[in-house]
């Protein structure tokens, strides 16, 4: 009875099939650098697009700002013009007749008038000075005991103060009571230390 014997050929070929699969693997590996490589520089390529093209579109959202901004003040500025050619018509025709003192007045105020009706068509509103001091509103002047009135109470407006929406363009010059024996009022802090207004910040 004959008893195969595996020769040596045989038990060596698993051993080739390992050897070539081992030597295929750096090949493998070097392939899938060279693909994730290329990959990475066509990221790079896009994210230096796309930074180029929004760099580019903040540029032109600041221009376009400074365009509507330019042309806003240019409307109202046009407004003021007009308003300044009746003024100087009005100056002109209150020389000619000085004696005529309504026809003077009546001119002066169709003026004023339409130069508050161009102000509140841009958002500006008079600041209330008919209550007690804010220093995010009012400047204090002067302070002085007022009778019957309150510490803080606004005695007299020396000069109107306007805003623009909710952004104070001119604080209104106020005088405020300071009530006789009362320690340091809101009014005297602030003419030593003006807040800012926080609402300065939303705008």
């Amino acid at each position: 009875m004959r008893i195969p014997v595996e020769s040596d050929d045989e038990e060596k070929e698993p051993e080739n099939g390992d050897d070539m699969e081992e030597e295929d693997q750096p090949e493998n590996l070097r392939a899938l650098a060279n693909h994730l490589e290329n990959d990475k520089q066509e990221l790079l390529s896009k994210m230096k697009y796309l930074q180029a093209d929004f760099d580019n579109y903040k540029k032109r959202c600041a221009k376009e700002k400074r365009e509507i901004t330019a042309l806003a003040s240019e409307r109202v500025v046009r407004e003021l013009l007009s308003l300044l050619d009746d003024f100087e018509r009005a100056l002109v025709n209150s020389r000619a007749k000085s004696e005529d003192t309504e026809i003077q007045t009546k001119g002066l105020e169709m003026i004023y008038n339409r130069l508050r009706e161009i102000l509140a068509r841009e958002g500006v509103t008079l600041i209330d000075t008919g209550c007690k001091f804010d220093p995010f509103q009012h400047e204090v002047v002067n302070r002085t005991d007022e009778p019957g009135r309150e510490d803080n109470d606004i005695i007299d407006c020396l000069q109107k103060g306007y805003m623009m929406g909710d952004k104070v363009i001119r604080p209104a010059k106020v005088v405020v009571c300071r009530r006789s024996g009362d320690s340091a009022s809101e009014a005297d802090k602030t003419v030593e230390e003006c807040p800012e207004d926080p609402r300065d910040d939303e705008n």
